[in-house]
């Protein structure tokens, strides 16, 4: 049974806050951990991902319970980089006053997360492309299902692909997880896709300097990782991706997401790699989803040995953690 998950929308008196509807969710037992941001989903409220993917942070996939920390959302608009970036910038001095008394943010761990084009929203403010500075430096990034565009010709703005590898200009830990179907039209008299290849998962892993991970949810799509309720809005862009088989659960792609996102932020931010490390090892042991392919690019490894596009998984393990 998965923990209750507390949510309170903080009240912020005017000017504190930049123009951005954000939400937490968090636990008693939270306490001075890791802070996170989640985007949403284009064109959606944060409401139908950010409960789900709090209360399955604390999953049974991995051998131990691993907690999230603290989760905030933006909802995504046109200037979404800007915004995100006056967020961030404003957590330092304005997080505190609305937190409970008993919860306390890490301003030292910042990691980012987004879904769809709040990935790509994500990897834009890593590379230093929003609108204003960033005085917070990020330090992890994780990518669902993220997507910069409709085709490589026609990639979102500000542009982050530039179809070379390991051209980032960040090395900070990346973990990016996408979807199987996504790249599949939803109907076959229609091409379209929900993440069409030359601009999702797959290049932008391409593009990631090490260390960065990818997984693949081979039998899910685009918007399987959102609560089975998303209302209309929601339901309607379900409709035009390709997803999961009707009948099927959307159970074991949302706890797979949240489990690997887990292990990832416990590697990298408090050195324990064990689960981790057993993800990349046996993902289809340990994860709730069939994931295939994963590859990892470890630290260390020269980025000219590496071709993202059909390598093998080069694990960095830490042997004495098995």
């Amino acid at each position: 049974m998965v923990p209750r998950v507390s949510s309170w929308a903080p009240e912020v008196p005017h000017g504190g806050l930049p123009t951005c509807p954000l939400s937490f969710y968090a636990r008693p037992e939270w306490h001075g951990g890791p802070t996170g941001a989640l985007l949403a989903t284009a064109l959606l409220e944060s409401k139908p991902v950010l409960p789900t993917l709090a209360s399955e942070a604390d999953h049974s996939v991995l051998s131990e319970k691993k907690r999230a920390r603290i989760l905030s959302s933006c909802f995504t608009t046109a200037q979404a980089a800007t915004t995100l970036a006056k967020v961030a910038n404003w957590l330092p001095s304005g997080l505190r006053c609305v937190l409970p008394e008993d919860i306390e943010g890490d301003m030292h761990n910042l990691a980012l997360a987004g879904h769809s084009r709040g990935g790509y929203i994500a990897f834009a403010l890593a590379l230093g492309l929003a609108g204003v500075s960033l005085d917070l430096h990020i330090s992890a990034l994780i990518g669902v299902d993220p997507v910069a565009g409709t085709s490589k010709t026609n990639q979102m703005e500000p542009k982050i692909l530039s179809y070379e590898s390991c051209s980032f200009n960040f090395s900070i830990p990346v973990a990016i997880i996408g979807t199987g179907l996504g790249n599949k039209p939803a109907f076959p008299i229609l091409p379209q896709t929900c993440a069409p290849d030359g601009v999702s998962h797959t290049e932008i892993f391409n593009e990631c300097k090490p260390p960065c991970s990818h997984f693949v949810t081979t039998d899910y799509g685009h918007m399987d990782v959102l609560d089975d309720d998303i209302g209309l809005i929601g339901e309607g862009a379900r409709a035009i991706c390709k997803g999961s088989r009707w009948g099927v659960s959307r159970d074991p792609m949302r706890r797979t997401v949240g489990g690997v996102s887990v292990a990832f932020l416990e590697a990298f931010f408090k050195g324990n790699y064990m689960d981790y490390n057993k993800i990349l090892q046996k993902p289809n042991y340990f994860a709730s989803a069939t994931l295939d392919p994963v590859q990892n690019k470890s630290e260390g490894t020269s980025c000219s040995s590496l071709s993202a596009m059909s390598m093998s998984a080069t694990f960095d393990l830490h042997i004495d953690e098995l």
